[in-house]
């Protein structure tokens, strides 16, 4: 498959997945919801990858194993616990910093050159991140609105991890096949996921989930985990992060074109300005951002 095609398909299927998950945290609690999606996908894959199964150096199962904890186990735990709290139509606009949240990471711990231009870019999309994350607390100070600057908060932090988990996966191009990536990964951030859901149980009964919780879970397994998630890791090992992270500027878009039905979500005037300095930001950073300091990451292991 053209990798450019199929990074178009999974950022549809990302912009999908907001108001979607946010229906089923509904019904189905967060942690048993992520272990449940990535331990089904794994028992899925798992067949196709041990009869073609690659031997790992220790490094590549290194890197490999903090992909998983970072981009499974502290991404969607984070992105779960966030979307209980706020509205899914954030997340896609929050998760379009990644290139920023890059920037600053190269900048601070790569030693990446200073650059005046990316790093105003930095600090007006960062702009955008705070007014979206702060805007509950501005139109209102209740504990609901309290409640749902510390969703975009954790949805931030998700996004963080998000982008730790492209470095690892990148470090790995050409080096192991996309399906065996995604079990290892899988089966890494499922297991993080499994000390939380033993609480959870508790106070959940399988019985209170509906066909809504249903349809989400299945869309979970089969269309995020096993379809996006995979083709994400296959576009990573032919094209550059940089033009993989392109496209993510789609999700937003379809995330509020399916929020707004499927739950009633409506964009208000923070939302806008917040991400016009987002993606502003993103835009003024980017008349130089094709460099993605991967080539810095190779000696740091």
């Amino acid at each position: 498959m053209n990798p450019f095609l199929a990074i178009i398909i999974a950022n549809v299927i990302m912009g999908v997945t907001a108001p979607i998950m946010k229906m089923g945290l509904t019904e189905i609690p967060p942690f048993i919801l992520a272990f449940i999606r990535f331990a089904s996908a794994s028992l899925l894959i798992a067949p196709f990858v041990v009869s073609r199964w690659q031997p790992l150096a220790k490094k590549d199962w290194a890197l490999l194993l903090l992909a998983g904890i970072s981009g499974i186990g502290l991404h969607i735990g984070f992105f779960f616990l966030g979307l209980q709290r706020t509205q899914s139509i954030v997340a896609p606009v929050i998760a379009s910093s990644g290139p920023v949240i890059l920037y600053a990471i190269a900048l601070f711990f790569l030693r990446e050159k200073f650059n005046l231009k990316k790093f105003y870019g930095m600090i007006i999309s960062l702009g955008g991140i705070m007014t979206i994350v702060l805007a509950p607390l501005i139109l209102n100070g209740t504990v609901v609105h309290h409640q749902q600057s510390i969703g975009n908060l954790l949805l931030f932090v998700a996004t963080i991890f998000g982008v730790l988990h492209a470095f690892f996966i990148k470090k790995l191009s050409g080096k192991v096949g996309a399906l065996q990536i995604s079990l290892v990964v899988f089966v890494s951030g499922a297991l993080c996921f499994l000390p939380f859901t033993f609480g959870e149980m508790q106070s959940w009964s399988i019985e209170e989930v509906t066909a809504r919780g249903w349809f989400a879970l299945l869309f979970g397994i089969f269309f995020v985990s096993l379809g996006a998630y995979t083709l994400i890791h296959y576009a990573l090992n032919k094209i550059n992060a940089s033009d993989v992270g392109m496209f993510a500027y789609m999700d937003p878009v379809v995330a509020l074109l399916v929020a707004w039905p499927l739950l009633g979500e409506k964009p208000d005037i923070f939302y806008f300005i917040g991400s016009l300095l987002v993606f502003g930001g993103i835009y003024l950073a980017e008349g130089r951002l094709h460099w993605h300091p991967f080539h810095k990451l190779k000696d740091s292991f």
